[in-house]
């Protein structure tokens, strides 16, 4: 699944409501485009799920616990003028690829939220603020051209 989450007013917009985002996007741009300490941008991307609707199995599976991606699975970044790239390799952690590969076979009956945000690494980075968010509903995978998980039916 390929998400876009665009700021249609650019950077000055996000400066002028929330400095502190601002500040803490932009190091994270910084640290990215001057090929800084990965570890640093690893440790700031937090993902949220929400399984709104969908089986019990699944709704176990699926926490609604915060997680920092880059300590759980792979992340590549990439970053121009106009936007920063984060690849999540989600099949770089058996169990994240465990969880994806069960809400698969079940994904025409999920209804899913997903939120992503920056952690917090000092109080004056405090409350943290949502980056994008996106709802999933009844995706039918049995219709992608894409290339099927490792170990699922095709």
């Amino acid at each position: 699944v390929v998400m876009y989450h665009i700021l249609p007013n650019g950077m000055e917009k996000v400066k002028k409501a929330c400095p502190r985002v601002y500040d803490m996007l932009r190091t994270v741009i910084n640290d990215v485009r001057g090929k800084g300490d990965k570890a640093k941008v690893d440790a700031r991307f937090k993902f949220i799920p929400r399984v709104v609707t969908g089986p019990f199995i699944v709704r176990c599976a699926v926490k609604e616990t915060p997680v920092i991606m880059g300590q759980k699975v792979t992340q590549a970044y990439y970053s121009g003028d106009n936007y920063l790239e984060v690849d999540v390799h989600v099949d770089s952690s058996y169990a994240a690829n465990a969880i994806i590969k069960l809400a698969h076979a079940y994904s025409v009956n999920i209804e899913c939220d997903m939120v992503w945000l920056l952690e917090a690494k000092e109080e004056k980075e405090l409350p943290e603020r949502l980056l994008a968010g996106v709802r999933l509903s009844n995706v039918d995978f049995s219709k992608s051209e894409g290339k099927p998980l490792q170990g699922s039916q095709a």
